[in-house]
C-alpha cells in the first residue's frame, strides 16, 4: 500500500465524497506506476466565483504542447463526454479558446479545467475493477472506448492477480489481435499491460474502500514516439496510457469490503469436524424420522433404499402410528430408540424438523439429512423457519445437509440414503454434489450407463448450514474420492468456494455443471433452491482461475468425468484422427478447431512408415482414413506410431470399433433370419457360419478396444473413440485388473472433442504455477 494512495482515499472520504476527482484519480494511478497522459489542472477561484481565465488554460496547453484535450471539472458529472464537458484534439490556441467558452457554458457554473496532452491512438482498451457480492474484487480487461458496453468484450479475474491470470486475460478477449502489430501500428507491450492489470488487483486488496475503478480508455499510442512512458520500443511494444479514469469509493468496513483473507496454501478452516463427516458418510446406526411402510412416500423410499442396498449397520424407523415398518420394529419417537445413532434421515413436516434435530442430537447423532421441503425455497415464512432450523443444528453441534435435499449416498459404506428414487449405482471413486435432486438423479443414471463408478453423493438442497464449499473441502481430502463432480445453481460464499476449489483442483479434478448462467436461469434458481446465483461472468472467471472444469450440460459433465477417470491427460492440443471412412473425419476436424484443438501435422517419415502396414488407398494425411481396415495388428501399429511421435498429443478413433460392431449386427440379423426358416442342410451350414462369424467379430471388436489401454500406459497419452451408440461409456478390458486406463467411446465427434478439450485445458492449468 502506498502512503500517497492511502492519503488520497482517506481525504476524499473525510470530505464526504465517494468519487475521486480527475486529478486525484490520476494521482492514484501514478502511485501504482500506471502511466497517465501528461496534464495540468487550472483551478477556479477559491470561492468558486469565477472560472479559470482562458489565459491560464492557454498557458497550460503551451507547457504540455498541442494537441490537447480540455475537460471541465464539474462535481458529480461522472460521464463528462455525455454531458458535453470534454473537447478533444484541440490543435491550436484558437480551437482551445473556443472549446473553453463552450465547456464553460455547458458546465453552467464556474469550475476548474483540466488540460491534458492528446495521445494519438486508434486502439482503446478498458481496465476496471468491481466488487461482486459473492466473489469479491474482480479486475476487468477488454475493448474500451465508446464500444465497451456495446461489444461487451471483457475478460475478468478475481484479485489479486498472478502473472498467469493477467496474461490469460489478454488472451481471452475477442479483440486480442488489436494488441499485436496491426495495420502499421506497433504492438502493445504485454509486460506493461499485465503490470497494469496486476496493479489494479493490488489496489483492490490494499484499499477495500475502493468500490469501482473504470480506466476507459486505456490508449495504445499509434507510435513509440507517442508512448507516454517513454520506455516502449518497436521490439517490446508501446506502453498503454490512461487518459480517463473514474474511481468510486465506499466507507471502510462496508460489508464484504475485504473477502481476500484466504489463500490456496492457507484455506479457510473446515466448519465441520471429521466426526461429523464420518457420521454423514460412514454411519454405524441411522435414524429414519418419518419412516413409512409406503415406499411411494419419502420416508418409505429412504427406508427401502437403505435396506435393499445392504446397509450393514442398525436402522431405527420412527413412526408414531405403527409398531413395525417394512417388517422392522418401529419407534414412536426418537427418544424411544434403544441405542445411539450417528446419522438421522428426516422426512418430516417442515415445522417438526428443529425438534427432530434436538431429539436426534440427544441420541448421539452428529449429522442430519433433511429431505423435507417448504423452507427458503418457498416463501418468507419458510426462510425464517430455515434460519431457525440452521441455528438449532449449530446449537446441537450437528452437521445439517439440506433441507430440501435428495439425500446422501456412500458406496464404500453401502449406505443408500436417497429418497424417491430406485437407482443402480456402480461403486467407484467419483463423488457428486448437487443443488438439484432431479439433476443428480439424471447424472447418476448417465454415470451408470457410462460405467462411471460413484463413491459419494450429497444433495445440497437449500444449504441452510452445509454448503457446496464445505462438501468440496471434505472431498478434497477424502481418500475414497479421485474426482469431484458438482451441479451448482448459486453460491452463497463465492470467495470461500474459490479458495477451496483452488486447493482441490491441484489434487484432483473438480468438474462443475453450472445452472443459472442466463438471466432466465437465475430467476429459476431463486424459485428452485433459494440459492443466490450471483454474477455469471464473475463465476466463470473464478472457475477458470481455480482450475474448475465448467461444463454446459449433463452429457458434457459425464463425458468429461468418464474421460478423466479412464485416460491420461494430453500434454498438448495436437490430435491425430484415425477413421474408417471420411465423413466423421471431416466433422471431427471441424469440431477440433471449434474446441481450440488442432490436427497434428504428420511428418513424411511417419507416412512412409505407415505405408508398410496400411491399405494402399489410406489417406496419407491427418485424418488417417484406414479404408475399413479392422486388422488388429495394423491398427495397433498405426496408433502406436502416432502416439510415439512428439507432435501428437492424443489420438481419436472414429468408427474403428464400429466396423466389426456393424458387421456383427448384420450377422446377428442373418442368424435370426436363418433360424426362423425351414431347416435345410444349406441353411444349417449358413446358420453355423453366421454364428461363428458373429463370435469372431465380437472378439475382433474387443481386441481393438483392448489394444488402447496398454498403448495409453506406454505413451502416457489419451485415446478416445467415436462409435455407433447413444452414450459415452468406458469399454471394459479383458486385462482390466492390470491398469485403470480404458478406452472411452462417445456417440459423436462433438462430444469426444469437447471432452478432450476439457482434459487439455486442465493439463495446462496443472502446469501453471500455483498461486
Amino acid at each position: 500500500m502506498t502512503d500517497q494512495a492511502h492519503k488520497l482515499i482517506r481525504r476524499c472520504l473525510a470530505e464526504g465524497r465517494r468519487v475521486l476527482d480527475e486529478v486525484e484519480a490520476r494521482e492514484l494511478l501514478t502511485a501504482y506506476d500506471i502511466p497517465v497522459a501528461a496534464y495540468r489542472r487550472v483551478d477556479a477561484a477559491n470561492d468558486g466565483s469565477c472560472a479559470p481565465g482562458v489565459g491560464a488554460v492557454v498557458d497550460a496547453a503551451n507547457r504540455l504542447g498541442y494537441p490537447v484535450v480540455l475537460k471541465a471539472l464539474v462535481t458529480g458529472a461522472l460521464h463528462k463526454t455525455d454531458a458535453g464537458l470534454v473537447a478533444l484534439n484541440l490543435r491550436t490556441e484558437c480551437e482551445l479558446r473556443a472549446a473553453h467558452a463552450d465547456l464553460t457554458a455547458h458546465a453552467g457554473q464556474p469550475c476548474s479545467m483540466l488540460v491534458e496532452r492528446m495521445i494519438p491512438g486508434h486502439r482503446e482498451l478498458l481496465v476496471g475493477l468491481s466488487r461482486d457480492p459473492q466473489f469479491g474484487a474482480a479486475v476487468a480487461f477488454g475493448t474500451g472506448g465508446v464500444f465497451a458496453e456495446a461489444l461487451h468484450d471483457v475478460a475478468l479475474s478475481l484479485a489479486p492477480l498472478s502473472p498467469v491470470d493477467a496474461e490469460t486475460m489478454l488472451q481471452l478477449v475477442r479483440g486480442q489481435a488489436l494488441l499485436g502489430a496491426v495495420r502499421g501500428l506497433p504492438p502493445a507491450s504485454r509486460e506493461a499491460l499485465t503490470g497494469i492489470l496486476s496493479a489494479v488487483g493490488r489496489m483492490a486488496v490494499e484499499h477495500p474502500e475502493i468500490e469501482e475503478i473504470d480506466i476507459n480508455p486505456l490508449l495504445l499510442p499509434d507510435s513509440v514516439s507517442d508512448d507516454a512512458a517513454s520506455t516502449g520500443d518497436a521490439r517490446t511494444g508501446v506502453h498503454p496510457v490512461a487518459v480517463d479514469a473514474l474511481v468510486t469509493l465506499r466507507a471502510a468496513g462496508h460489508p464484504g469490503s475485504n473477502v481476500m483473507t484466504d489463500s490456496a496454501d492457507h484455506p479457510a478452516p473446515a466448519r465441520f469436524s471429521p466426526t461429523q463427516w464420518e457420521a454423514l458418510f460412514r454411519p454405524r446406526a441411522i435414524i429414519v424420522a418419518g419412516a413409512s411402510g409406503n415406499p411411494a412416500k419419502w420416508g418409505g423410499s429412504l427406508l427401502v433404499n437403505l435396506l435393499q442396498n445392504g446397509f450393514p449397520g442398525t436402522v431405527y424407523p420412527i413412526n408414531a402410528h405403527a409398531d413395525a415398518v417394512l417388517g422392522m420394529p418401529a419407534y414412536p419417537t426418537i427418544a424411544h430408540i434403544p441405542g445411539k445413532a450417528d446419522l438421522a434421515l428426516a422426512a418430516v413436516p417442515a415445522a417438526h424438523l428443529a425438534a427432530v434435530i434436538k431429539a436426534a442430537a440427544a441420541k448421539g447423532v452428529r449429522a442430519v439429512v433433511a429431505v423435507t421441503a417448504g423452507f427458503g425455497e418457498h416463501d418468507a415464512a419458510g426462510r425464517d423457519l430455515e434460519r431457525h432450523v440452521a441455528q438449532t443444528a449449530r446449537e446441537c453441534d450437528v452437521l445439517l445437509l439440506g433441507p430440501n435435499t435428495a439425500g446422501v449416498l456412500s458406496t464404500p459404506a453401502h449406505m443408500f440414503g436417497l429418497g424417491a428414487v430406485a437407482l443402480d449405482v456402480l461403486p467407484g471413486r467419483a463423488s457428486l454434489i448437487a443443488q438439484s435432486g432431479n439433476v443428480s438423479i439424471a447424472l447418476l443414471l448417465a454415470a451408470h450407463e457410462a460405467g462411471l463408478g460413484i463413491s459419494k453423493v450429497a444433495g445440497l438442497g437449500n444449504e441452510a448450514l452445509t454448503s457446496a464449499a464445505d462438501l468440496v473441502q471434505f472431498l478434497t481430502d477424502d481418500p475414497e474420492t479421485d474426482l469431484v463432480m458438482a451441479y451448482i445453481e448459486g453460491i452463497r460464499d463465492g470467495r470461500r468456494f474459490y479458495e477451496i476449489a483452488r486447493r482441490c483442483t491441484r489434487r484432483k479434478p473438480l468438474v462443475v455443471l453450472r445452472g443459472g448462467l442466463s438471466e432466465r436461469g437465475r430467476r429459476a434458481v431463486v424459485s428452485h433452491t433459494g440459492a443466490l446465483a450471483g454474477s455469471a461472468d464473475v463465476f466463470l472467471a473464478a472457475a477458470r482461475q481455480a482450475g474448475v472444469i465448467v461444463t454446459t450440460d449433463q452429457d458434457d459433465l459425464v463425458d468429461t468425468s468418464i474421460a478423466l477417470s479412464r485416460v491420461p491427460l494430453p500434454q498438448g492440443r495436437q490430435v491425430a484422427v484415425v477413421c474408417s471412412g471420411g465423413g466423421w473425419g471431416v466433422l471431427c476436424a471441424d469440431e477440433l478447431t471449434r474446441q481450440g484443438l488442432s490436427l497434428a501435422e504428420l511428418p513424411a517419415d511417419l507416412v512412409t512408415d505407415l505405408d508398410g502396414v496400411l491399405p494402399e488407398l489410406w489417406s496419407r494425411g491427418n485424418p488417417l482414413d484406414l479404408v475399413a481396415t479392422v486388422d488388429r495388428e495394423a491398427v495397433a501399429y498405426a496408433v502406436d506410431r502416432l502416439l510415439s511421435h512428439p507432435q501428437v498429443d492424443a489420438v481419436l478413433l472414429l468408427g474403428i470399433l464400429s466396423m466389426p460392431f456393424m458387421l456383427r449386427r448384420v450377422c446377428a440379423r442373418a442368424a435370426e433370419f436363418l433360424s426362423s426358416q425351414r431347416t435345410m442342410a444349406s441353411q444349417s451350414t449358413a446358420l453355423e457360419s453366421a454364428r461363428a462369424t458373429l463370435t469372431h467379430l465380437a472378439q475382433r471388436e474387443q481386441d481393438l478396444a483392448d489394444i488402447c489401454g496398454p498403448l495409453m500406459e506406454r505413451h502416457g497419452k489419451p485415446i478416445l473413440a467415436v462409435e455407433f451408440h447413444g452414450t459415452a461409456r468406458a469399454r471394459p478390458r479383458t486385462d482390466a485388473a492390470q491398469s485403470h486406463h480404458q478406452l472411452v467411446t462417445f456417440p459423436s465427434p462433438l462430444r469426444a472433442c469437447r471432452a478432450l478439450a476439457h482434459l487439455a485445458w486442465y493439463k495446462e492449468y496443472l502446469r501453471s504455477p500455483a498461486g
